[in-house]
């Protein structure tokens, strides 16, 4: 009988047929049937024979492939047939080489039976029917077409066949090769179990690390080993099964690999998981009944405004989870003051007060502090084009790729050494991008913009947040509106700070940043800046450059400007900043390409 890999059983003889009779389909499946078509590993000696005589004609020791069938009396079932006999003649006493079976006789096309009567032998004598010695003849090979002319168009045309050689007009075996070698596997292996096909298990030898293949044929008293493939939970400790007589198999447990979920990762979500009550890590494969529970991260929230409500998932049989992880967006532009404070020149300068400010530095001897930046997302940052091009010779895209320039975020102290604590991170810059028409000095610093590809991400947190980007135009800002910028410029006593300083300034207009300035500064005064500061008021100075200035719009503030340079001969501290309204569209192309990159 053969066993479905259901457990249902089916005559052997119907296994590999073309026909589907298990429901599972697994006694006809490729692994199974190919081996019919194709045989089994079976290691034998063939095709050699002793034998002494001439080259032509010469006397078999034995014939061990010649098998003689005869039939005891006529419409009988019970046939004798001997093998490796190098007579002709049939006789009792050849014991070692006689063997008794009963078959259904077996006609040609016109009813002709094949046996040699032996009715008339005694079974308890020598007697023989035939006593004719075998002999051994070496005939060439004549194909079909040269057969059919070598003989008489009216013999040859009426006996020979496509599937006949000329030789006597004997059957030439290979047309019936397929046939034979699936009759002779299937017989062979007929008490064998079959590996069946079960999902999410492997299955080995006891002691073995080599798989075996579905469909591999499995001798009767053998144990073979379940395991389960990657991405399956083992749910019970040992799994085994046992090949049993007429390819049956024992088994010893129930269901053994189940489907586990896949890892919950996500950038803006917390995500806890539990298993029976216990801890589970959710970015490992998740056992099914694991149930998970997120909520966004600290420093993130839903799309537009929407309220959270914590949901749970739950790790299914299938391997699937119930439900989909959502997505929340950095919370930008929003300041998360704690009490741990820094004093620069008798002021605070609190930790969280401007989280999405980053220090650049550039490799001399040393990384020394050259600009300031606003993180716009995960992996860039707007600053100002002078802080990297000296020269209106160089590309609009500077690739850097020796490690010139490094970003710090969540950083106070302005000594790159000098970590200030865990929230510190350190990012190396991958490309920096300006705008074609900038040409520095030359060109009155129009155009006074860049944006900073980071080779990695950040992670945003309580400290590192981006700054809000007013994409759509939606706030203005007005003459004396007060606009937040940090920085490491210089003190009231002409010396660079050491940490991070925040000043309020008030904006100013293009129109009346112009009239402010002296003569030789006004053509700085581009169509793309605006200014901010007061006669006898805070400003930014060197060191500041590239900083943002933040509005604040509805309890978040957004960049407008980025510090670009101050008039020198001027007795105020009003500076001209880069418009970021201006730019919008050419930030945007950027930002969207790279959120892709994330």
């Amino acid at each position: 009988m053969f066993y479905c890999s259901n457990g249902l059983r089916i005559d052997w003889s119907l296994a590999c047929d073309g026909n589907m009779d298990c429901l599972d389909g697994s006694d006809e499946s490729k692994d199974l049937c190919s081996r019919y078509e194709y045989g089994t590993n079976i290691s034998m000696d063939c095709g050699t024979v002793d034998s002494k005589g001439s080259k032509q004609e010469h006397f078999l020791e034995a014939i061990p492939w010649i098998v003689d069938i005869y039939a005891m009396k006529k419409e009988s079932n019970e046939y004798y047939y001997s093998a490796a006999k190098n007579f002709l003649g049939f006789r009792i006493s050849d014991s070692q080489f006689l063997f008794k079976i009963d078959i259904p006789l077996q006609t040609d096309h016109d009813n002709n039976r094949y046996y040699i009567d032996i009715a008339g032998t005694q079974l308890n004598g020598t007697q023989h029917v035939h006593t004719h010695t075998v002999f051994e003849r070496f005939f060439s090979h004549i194909d079909n077409n040269s057969c059919i002319v070598r003989n008489t168009p009216g013999y040859g045309s009426q006996t020979l066949i496509y599937f006949k050689y000329c030789i006597r007009l004997q059957f030439d075996i290979n047309y019936y090769v397929p046939i034979i070698r699936g009759i002779l596997n299937k017989h062979s292996t007929a008490n064998s179990c079959v590996i069946p096909t079960v999902e999410g298990v492997v299955h080995s030898y006891e002691g073995s690390h080599s798989i075996l293949s579905p469909g591999a044929l499995i001798d009767p008293n053998t144990t073979v080993i379940e395991s389960c493939k990657v991405g399956y939970h083992k749910a019970h400790l040992n799994g085994f099964r046992v090949c049993q007589i007429y390819g049956i198999w024992k088994t010893y447990s129930e269901k053994l690999c189940l489907k586990m979920c896949p890892p919950l990762l996500s950038d803006s979500l917390d995500i806890k998981c539990s298993y029976n009550d216990s801890y589970a890590n959710c970015s490992n494969p998740s056992i099914p009944d694991t149930i998970a529970t997120t909520k966004c991260k600290s420093a993130y929230a839903l799309p537009n405004g929407q309220k959270e409500t914590t949901i749970e998932l739950h790790c299914q049989s299938n391997g699937m989870w119930n439900n989909e992880l959502y997505i929340c967006e950095p919370e930008c532009g929003k300041t998360f003051v704690n009490n741990q404070v820094l004093i620069a020149n008798g002021k605070k300068a609190n930790i969280g007060t401007a989280p999405w400010n980053v220090a650049i530095y550039e490799q001399n001897s040393n990384y020394d502090l050259i600009c300031g930046g606003s993180i716009i997302s995960r992996n860039l940052v707007v600053s100002a084009a002078h802080c990297f091009s000296k020269s209106v010779t160089e590309n609009i895209t500077i690739i850097v790729n020796d490690g010139l320039y490094k970003i710090a975020a969540g950083k106070y102290d302005r000594n790159f050494r000098n970590i200030d604590s865990e929230i510190t991170k350190l990012m190396n810059v991958d490309k920096i991008y300006l705008k074609e028409s900038y040409f520095g000095a030359s060109g009155y610093y129009a155009e006074d913009i860049a944006v900073v590809v980071l080779q990695n991400s950040f992670s945003f947190s309580n400290s590192i947040t981006p700054i809000c980007m007013d994409w759509n135009g939606k706030y203005n800002v007005s003459n004396g509106d007060e606009g937040k910028v940090v920085g490491w410029g210089v003190m009231e006593n002409h010396t660079v700070s050491p940490v991070l300083l925040e000043t309020g300034l008030p904006y100013i207009d293009i129109r009346s940043c112009w009239s402010m300035c002296t003569y030789g500064f006004k053509s700085f005064v581009t169509t793309d800046k605006f200014c901010a500061g007061s006669s006898n008021g805070h400003g930014v100075d060197n060191g500041d450059s590239g900083a943002g200035l933040c509005f604040l719009h509805s309890n978040f503030y957004y960049l407008t400007g980025v510090v670009s340079l101050k008039d020198p001969d001027a007795n105020n501290s009003i500076s001209l900043y880069t418009s970021v309204k201006y730019h919008i569209q050419w930030i945007r192309r950027l930002y969207i390409e790279y959120k892709k990159y994330k």
